[in-house]
């Protein structure tokens, strides 16, 4: 019998691997360690999951491990289980999720140095012409030295550097050696102090003392427990600061997640001043020495707060008591890069593994989170906060203007006495888009779901697949309701229309379009800040930084655009940006925040009039069931790219024709558009809608996309 390892390796790969365990390893390899082994000649890093002993087989000869990284550290077995669930709802290899876990010197275990050889050195002293000009070049910078390969595509600027360093060694003028990077020892500490009783702190108001209390006696129990704030960032920071008080006076550790890194970086601040090194802000863009410390510190368990984006999620924290996922509704929580996960249900499945309280944070919940925390006495309710301005709903439906009289005699009232408003406008392009104010919703293609636009020309309305109706769309395909054309609005040209209304005015714009870098954003906020701008007119993008001065007016116009975007969330998205909108009012009746808009009716509209985020959520609930979807069905985008149109049809098909063959599920399309992430790529789209019920069908799904070497681009929601 030999004992045997199977290892998840840190590449694109599904399966694991069975690898032999050496004899001087075979009382220090446990699962979750960090190895090294050989995989297809190259010296692959990967994690344990797995111990076995196998009768050894003739015909099979089982490779060695050839090194374990870290000695005195391994994953919990909790961790392991909260990575493999991970991986297995959203499709993902598990090595990939598993090296998250690690510093990205993981990937880096062994370097190649390059020095020269006794034979270089004597042909570059001779200076004979057996050396080309950039050979030459490379070999008088090597010199009596050894750099790392990596250094020497750094500082050398060529684009050839590793081929030429490869025909030297051949004609050996250089010689690559490997050594192994030296990796500081990561043993946890020992030496901490012992855990004190969590008891309710004092000095603060009733709402915030009850809060605290529910909380505090789910984190005491030790075992899975979620909780929803709903409130103000205000309010949900004093709760926080006294939680993460508390879980450190009873030595544990508390992992607050954030959606960006510029807008936590005041949260960070405040928390480092507060507990000074016991914090720390982890995310991907550290330099790798600083991920590499500040790992360290985490494991070692000397670090009790951490916050970070999605990659803190992965941290091994061997304390963990409390997860705080604030802002949850921020769409930044779901990453599209590979590997493609949902952070937030990441940070659910990782305190159910671990048995730990999480916590939830917002003002504006996201509907399927809200629907996870239905059970009584979850969601906690801040009381009595001050009411962000007055809400005036005008309603105003022009294909040709767009101020409606009431907001232009507004503006100029507000120019004409010197004060600084905002209008927030969320649309780049110049394209005409047709809406039924009766269906509340824009119109889509009836043959493929695609939106509906003008052609270049004008006389014909067209889709992204190419299906064309005569120009122009009068009446909805629906319910036959007269529709409205929105012209070509940009935030451009709603600028030149203020300009028109207010002559003189200085206004400035925050887009993607006309903000490129960091400074240029500075500088357009830091002149608003000292009055230099009036005006403030700006997209999504805006809605993402902290302004420096408050407002008495703020005007959304046109925010049912939102609805026109492909998406089951854009009722929620627009009410999510309505929301933080509100937070550039001064308290009080005197601010007024102006929604102008051609469906005043709108549950969006009528519950941030009403104050009541419930009136939404059951309208919202009530539309997800009947049209099945999140959170009561998993939606499964699928979509194939390539150069190759024929043989992406032929994928197609057959995916068409394997779905056919499972019970309770919906799909839609397929129809030929441009790629989630890359309008410059077509291809071929499917909608999958797989109730979660039918656990077995997704189950399939996975396993079908397993067996084809042709691997779509697939986003999981749900």
């Amino acid at each position: 019998m030999t004992p045997c390892a199977e290892v998840a390796l840190s590449l694109p790969i599904y399966s694991t691997f069975t690898y032999k365990i050496p004899p001087e390893f075979q009382t220090v390899v446990k699962p979750g360690m960090a190895v090294v082994v050989p995989f297809r000649g190259r010296k692959i890093s990967g994690v344990v999951v797995e111990l076995r002993v196998r009768p050894v087989k003739k015909n099979i000869r089982l490779k060695n491990i050839e090194e374990v990284i870290y000695p005195e550290f391994y994953l919990s077995q909790n961790f392991l289980s909260f990575t493999y669930r991970l991986a297995e709802d959203y499709f993902l290899p598990w090595g990939e999720i598993l090296t998250a876990a690690f510093p990205r010197l993981l990937t880096r275990v062994h370097q190649k140095r390059v020095k020269l050889t006794e034979e270089g050195r004597k042909l570059l002293e001779e200076k004979t012409a057996r050396l080309n000009s950039k050979e030459r070049r490379i070999l008088n910078f090597i010199g009596n030295k050894n750099y790392t390969l990596t250094y020497l595509k750094r500082k050398i600027k060529e684009r050839d550097v590793i081929t030429i360093i490869s025909r030297l060694e051949k004609k050996k003028l250089v010689e690559i050696s490997v050594s192994k990077l030296n990796i500081p020892s990561c043993r946890p500490d020992s030496s901490s102090p012992p855990g004190a009783q969590l008891e309710i702190p004092f000095g603060y108001d009733d709402n915030i003392v009850s809060s605290l209390k529910r909380i505090l006696d789910g984190i005491k129990e030790s075992k899975f427990c979620q909780f929803y704030l709903h409130g103000t960032d205000e309010w949900r920071q004093v709760i926080y600061f006294a939680l993460v008080e508390k879980v450190i006076e009873a030595g544990g550790q508390t992992l607050l997640l954030v959606p960006e890194i510029l807008s936590s970086s005041p949260l960070v601040a405040q928390m480092v001043r507060r507990w000074g090194e016991k914090a720390v802000f982890y995310h991907s863009r550290l330099t790798p020495r600083s991920l590499w410390s500040a790992w360290r510190e985490v494991v070692a368990g000397k670090v009790k707060i951490v916050v970070g984006t999605r990659s803190a999620l992965f941290l091994p924290l061997p304390l963990l008591k409390l997860i705080i996922v604030d802002n949850e509704a921020d769409a930044s929580y779901y990453q599209l890069e590979t590997p493609r996960y949902d952070s937030r249900e990441g940070a659910f499945l990782r305190a159910k593994e671990e048995n730990i309280c999480l916590l939830w944070g917002s003002t504006a919940p996201r509907v399927e989170t809200y629907f996870k925390c239905s059970s009584p006495g979850v969601v906690i309710q801040e009381k009595n906060s001050a009411s962000p301005g007055k809400i005036i709903i005008d309603e105003f439906s022009s294909s040709n203007q767009l101020f409606s009289n009431r907001l232009k005699k507004k503006l100029q009232n507000a120019f004409v006495q010197g004060r600084q408003f905002l209008l927030f406008f969320n649309r780049l392009g110049r394209s005409a888009m047709y809406f039924c104010p009766r269906c509340q919703q824009v119109m889509h293609c009836p043959e493929c779901g695609g939106r509906l636009t003008r052609s270049s020309r004008g006389k014909k309305i067209v889709c992204s697949s190419g299906h064309t109706f005569p120009a122009p769309l009068r009446q909805c395909f629906q319910c036959g309701a007269p529709l409205i054309e929105y012209k070509g609005w940009g935030i451009d040209q709603v600028a030149q229309e203020l300009q028109f209304l207010l002559p003189g005015i200085k206004i400035g714009i925050v887009s993607s379009e006309t903000i490129r870098t960091k400074a240029s954003l500075t500088t357009v906020l830091t002149r608003f800040k000292k009055q230099k701008i009036q005006a403030l007119i700006g997209t999504e993008m805006l809605l993402h930084q902290s302004l420096p001065n408050l407002l008495e007016l703020v005007v959304a116009l046109r925010p049912e655009i939102t609805l026109g975007l492909p998406d089951f969330e854009a009722a929620q998205k627009m009410y999510q940006s309505l929301a933080k909108l509100r937070r550039y009012l001064v308290p009080g009746q005197k601010s007024e925040f102006w929604i102008q808009t051609a469906l005043p009716d709108h549950h969006v509209f009528q519950s941030l009039l009403k104050e009541d985020y419930q009136y939404f959520y059951n309208k919202e609930i009530s539309y997800r069931q009947a049209m099945k979807l999140p959170p009561f069905f998993k939606v499964v985008q699928v979509f194939f790219s390539g150069r190759n149109m024929s043989r992406l049809g032929q994928e197609m098909r057959a995916l068409l024709n394997f779905l056919k063959k499972l019970k309770g599920l919906e799909w839609r399309g397929p129809r030929l558009t441009y790629h989630p992430q890359n309008q410059r790529v077509k291809g071929i789209q499917l909608l999958l809608k797989i109730p979660f019920s039918e656990k077995e069908n997704f189950s399939q799904l996975k396993k079908y996309f397993l067996t084809k070497k042709f691997s779509p681009w697939v986003k999981i929601q749900g």
